[in-house]
């Protein structure tokens, strides 16, 4: 039993020791594979984005208008959607956001919705298509300001 008990000390303090590389090294390893498997936005973050907002128009078929988004550190330029009230008309605009941007945006009205989809997306150009169901939409081009659209039905 003498014999024994130094054995047991001796396999615990290894075994420690084990546990503490092996924890170590996953710690390492995992450290690793979250950078690999960073969305490849995230390289976006921080820099200015360009939309293109497209819309269907009674009888001229797709119509398009520009929007800029400045840049603002560890976050992406995104757009988002406000309705004016009391009237037929929403406010596409920019604003920033610590996540990826989402592939569609949306926004309840009174008893329809706007739903704009990402049809394309390149490093600094991104193509969103909006519409509301059986409505034909329209710039309202003279409500244009910087950093906003206004999109009409």
């Amino acid at each position: 039993m003498i014999v024994g008990a130094p054995f047991k000390i001796a396999l615990a303090v290894f075994s420690a020791g084990g546990v503490v590389g092996a924890v170590s090294y996953a710690t390492v390893e995992t450290s690793s594979a979250v950078e690999d498997e960073l969305p490849t936005n995230d390289i976006e973050k921080g820099k200015t984005v360009n939309y293109r907002i497209k819309v269907k128009t009674t009888g001229r078929g797709l119509k398009s208008a520009s929007l800029s988004c400045d840049s603002k550190t560890n976050h992406h330029a995104t757009i988002k959607l406000d309705p004016l009230e009391g009237k037929e008309k929403v406010k596409v605009s920019c604003t920033h956001s610590s996540n990826e941007p989402a592939r569609e945006v949306q926004v309840m009205l009174d008893k329809e919705k706007l739903v704009c989809s990402r049809q394309s997306d390149e490093e600094n150009l991104k193509v969103f298509q909006c519409s509301i169901l059986n409505k034909a939409l329209d710039f309202d081009l003279s409500e244009i300001v910087n950093k906003q659209l206004i999109l009409t039905w």
